[in-house]
């Protein structure tokens, strides 16, 4: 399925700052109709300087004063191309900054409460059907969990919680959980179905190295469940549709929770290759598949 060179980490990506791009875009859409020598020559700046951030060969952002100088002399609207450089710059107003810190803020914590939340319904869900929780808390994941272990292909195989059910054949329960929703787009159908869109894409993206290790070294889930746990049903079905014509060499599946009732209502096992039958923990209501 492809060779050494081709299974790179994203550790081993090249990466630049964005502002080396977006500055020389802005520089030249600063420029207008002037050529870079002339708008150089306007702005009392090095000729070799402007070319240079043009194509993006600077080590740091441009001063405040320096953004200032070249917004005063373009041939665009002073106050916007400020702003739009500034931005390119990758700097911001104080004020813009604490809305967004504060907006950021909201939202990590909104995500921790509902990653709390789905997390207490899969475990109320184990509870109801009979299981017990054997806790795992003070002992380190890499050395109770094979897929935490180091992958031979630096294949990266995160999770967003573990467990282990007393008397389940599979030692350990890998859970990665999408906390989105819906609710903040309930009144935008057309936001609402483009963040569905771009929650399969993500998970989508992300299963990628998940399912390659179980093809490369299927060992390591060999005694592991792994689930992708959704909180939004389109979100949920349009994944299982992504995954149409997939077969695995272990135990993966996708599990559906509903927040509000704090249980699980519906899990879809993916195919295994050796075609054998899987059965869930959960006790499923017939009311909750509707």
């Amino acid at each position: 399925m492809g060779n050494d060179s081709e299974k790179k980490s994203m550790l081993d990506e090249e990466y630049i700052p964005i502002y080396q791009k977006r500055l020389g875009e802005a520089i030249t859409y600063a420029k207008g109709n002037m050529s870079m020598a002339e708008f150089a020559k306007k702005c009392a700046m090095n000729p070799i300087t402007f070319s240079r951030i043009v194509k993006g060969d600077i080590k740091k952002p441009l001063s405040q004063e320096e953004i200032k100088t070249i917004a005063e002399n373009s041939d665009q609207d002073t106050e916007e191309t400020f702003e739009y450089l500034m931005r390119a710059n990758g700097m911001v107003t104080k004020s813009d900054y604490n809305v967004r810190w504060q907006e950021r803020e909201q939202r990590r914590a909104q995500d921790k409460q509902r990653r709390e939340t789905i997390l207490n319904s899969l475990i109320r869900s184990l509870f109801e059907g009979g299981h017990t929780i054997v806790p795992i808390i003070n002992t380190p994941k890499e050395e109770l969990n094979p897929v935490k272990q180091k992958s031979r292909y630096r294949l990266s195989v995160n999770c967003s919680y573990v467990l282990s059910v007393q008397g389940d054949e599979s030692a350990y329960w890998n859970y990665r959980i999408n906390t989105f929703t819906g609710d903040e787009f309930k009144d935008d159908s057309k936001a609402y179905d483009g963040e569905v869109r771009g929650e399969v894409v993500s998970e989508g993206y992300f299963c990628q190295e998940v399912f390659l290790r179980d093809v490369w070294e299927p060992e390591a889930f060999e005694k592991t469940r792994y689930s992708f746990v959704f909180a939004n049903k389109d979100v949920f079905e349009g994944f299982f549709k992504y995954l149409d014509g997939v077969k695995v060499n272990n135990s993966f599946s996708l599990i559906l929770v509903d927040i509000k009732e704090q249980r699980v209502v519906e899990e879809r096992f993916i195919p295994r290759h050796d075609g054998k039958e899987q059965k869930s923990l959960f006790i499923i209501k017939k009311d909750s598949r509707e």
